[in-house]
């Protein structure tokens, strides 16, 4: 009786041992998060954005981990979008309006959860996932994506009500910083939640007619040109070239602006040694007017001009003006509109 009392005893403590040595191997199984292969029946991609970090130490494993996730954002978003529109101003002369939207490359992630380190005794090493639950990533992000559209959506709509070409020039330049930000902010969004995607669809319509907008408000701004005290019409020609050069019409008939300048010579003469000296103190201004109201004015002198004949002053003079012109009238003009 005793024999089987030691054998059910002996028994007993094996069975015992069976049952700890399997809750031993149950404990330290490897877990699907920290297996590449595995990873995304952990932590499915339709419903989190996940990444594994391995190191020597669980801290490090654990930085490295949210930094895959950092990375795969900024490989991700870092993009530059260009969109071209080719302008046929004068039917042969074409210039391209080319408008590149840089894409935010660095993101400070936010909601970002981290699994409790898990330690492989094969190979010597911690693994942490980093993840992101999409959902609530999104409810923290939505607010700021909704301001922005709001921001944008106030000059947008300013511009479509807006007729006049070069008043709508100017709002579509105002526009440009909110159209970015907000465009960046849906860049982000489309990696963090596709499938919010479709609920900003017309907002990703409404960007990318910015361009386009902006095509038709500089082709609809037609323009006449003309030029007071003009000499052989070289700043006709001057202004003329400048402007259909910047991608704006030019017609005698139907035209939505006058541009006029008039150059203003200041000659006077006197005698000097028996000889009759010219003195000039030229400038020029030229105003662009929508036949109520001046839009734009530009002004400008110049060092006094002396000769002996009026061909030689008006040669310097306008020559002068000319070289300015080339110079400054662009870039004043472009600013007015900005």
């Amino acid at each position: 009786m005793k024999k089987i009392c030691v054998t059910l005893y002996v028994l007993a403590a094996a069975f015992a041992l069976s049952l700890a040595s399997c809750a031993s191997s149950a404990s330290v199984e490897k877990p699907l998060w920290a297996n590449h292969d595995t990873l995304d029946i952990a932590y499915p991609r339709a419903s989190y954005i996940a990444r594994l970090g391995t190191a020597e130490t669980a801290g490090a494993a654990a930085t490295l981990a949210e930094g895959e996730l950092t990375s795969y954002f900024s490989h991700s978003v870092t993009v530059g979008t260009t969109a071209t529109q080719t302008l046929d101003s004068t039917g042969q002369n074409k210039s391209s309006l080319t408008r590149e939207v840089a894409i935010r490359s660095a993101m400070e992630l936010f909601a970002v959860h981290k699994t409790t380190p898990w330690f492989d005794k094969t190979t010597k090493r911690y693994a942490v996932c980093a993840y992101i639950d999409r959902a609530e990533a999104w409810a923290l992000y939505k607010p700021q994506v909704l301001s922005h559209r709001e921001a944008f959506s106030g000059y947008y709509d300013k511009v479509v009500k807006e007729s006049d070409a070069f008043k709508k020039i100017k709002l579509l330049h105002a526009c440009e910083e909110a159209a970015d930000t907000f465009a960046a902010d849906l860049d982000f969004m489309r990696m963090l939640s596709p499938a919010s995607e479709p609920e900003f669809a017309a907002d990703r319509k409404r960007l990318a007619s910015l361009s386009l907008e902006m095509s038709k408000a500089r082709l609809s701004a037609t323009m006449r040109v003309s030029v007071k005290d003009d000499e052989e019409n070289l700043i006709l020609r001057s202004l003329t070239g400048l402007l259909s050069g910047a991608g704006y019409y030019l017609t005698d008939a139907g035209y939505a602006y006058q541009v006029n300048a008039v150059v203003e010579r200041n000659i006077t003469k006197h005698s000097a040694g028996g000889e009759t000296v010219l003195t000039a103190t030229p400038g020029i201004t030229v105003t662009v007017t929508n036949g109520v109201e001046k839009l734009f004015s530009y002004t400008r002198t110049f060092p006094r001009v002396t000769g002996f004949s009026e061909a030689f002053v008006h040669k310097k003079l306008y020559a002068a003006i000319e070289s300015e012109l080339q110079n400054s009238f662009l870039q004043e003009f472009r600013a007015a509109l900005e």
